[in-house]
């Protein structure tokens, strides 16, 4: 669905949208799958341009990062865009910056696709190392074990290979 300024009265129009993950492109690089989005929430018009808020819903599974077990875990991202009209960014004259204004994008002349919005939150509010569970202890540095599954019976002692001859002979004295 795309969004044009025109269709914005003075009640917010609301938003129900089905969203194809395949459709946004994430997820490839990491071999991350994202579920089918959903999407709701309202457009609406304000007096320097268009606020789109709400929800985004939908499901991410594929490896962990630290211990590569697959999981699969739910997605729910709340969020607020505010698209402001040109007219009020002067490039030429100094002006102060509100609060609320450094989160706003300049309001593109064409539509806004939510589509688009939907996958820029969910590029800034998802980590692009996901990771099964925030308690992951990961693989082994030296076996590659799993720790989450107990520990490996690895020595904590790593020995630097330039002593290693030291080593064996201390064993023959």
């Amino acid at each position: 669905m795309k969004i044009d300024e025109s269709m914005l009265g003075t009640e917010p129009l609301e938003i129900r949208e089905e969203i194809p993950a395949d459709d946004l492109g994430l997820g490839e690089e990491a071999g991350l799958t994202i579920g089918e989005l959903s999407f709701e929430g309202t457009a609406s018009k304000f007096d320097r341009g268009i606020r789109i808020a709400g929800t985004i819903t939908g499901s991410v599974n594929g490896p962990c990062a630290r211990c590569l077990e697959a999981f699969d875990r739910e997605l729910s991202i709340s969020f607020r865009s505010d698209y402001i009209d040109s007219e009020y960014f002067n490039e030429s004259a100094e002006a102060e910056i509100g609060q609320d204004e450094l989160d706003a994008d300049v309001l593109p002349e064409e539509p806004i696709d939510i589509a688009d919005v939907v996958r820029e939150q969910i590029v800034l509010a998802e980590p692009e190392r996901q990771v099964c569970s925030t308690e992951c202890k990961g693989l082994c540095s030296n076996c590659g074990a799993n720790l989450n599954l107990g520990e490996c019976g690895c020595r904590d002692e790593v020995i630097d290979p330039r002593w290693e001859a030291l080593k064996k002979l201390k064993k023959e004295l």
